[in-house]
């Protein structure tokens, strides 16, 4: 097994608070076993994002080659970081799933 560095596990604990209710991350940290994570309850809302007209869109860059193919990677991160980081992280929301041109959020 590859040892991991410092730097390495900051960036995993990073990412995983990103798209983990910080209270399931506390609880597996506190207790690394699979008795950590149990079913919960709680009040709260769901966000459906949802890009309309993305199969068109790859369809019209799929023909125009490689290069616009990356672009349209580029231009999802780029929505999407926007989406988490304006209206999804300051309301206390977290990402629990992605889906090519879709993502659900909890609050």
């Amino acid at each position: 097994m590859r040892a991991t560095s410092a730097a390495d596990r900051q960036s995993y604990l990073s990412t995983l608070c990103r798209c983990t209710p910080y209270h399931i991350v506390e609880e597996v940290l506190a207790n690394p076993s699979e008795s950590a994570l149990r079913p919960q309850t709680f009040d709260g809302s769901a966000l459906v994002l949802d890009l309309v007209g993305f199969s068109a869109m790859c369809e019209r860059l799929a023909t125009a080659g490689r290069h616009s193919i990356s672009r349209l990677s580029t231009i999802l991160d780029e929505i999407f970081s926007e989406v988490e980081l304006r209206a999804i992280f300051p309301y206390r929301g977290y990402v629990v799933q992605f889906a090519g041109d879709a993502m659900l959020s909890v609050f």
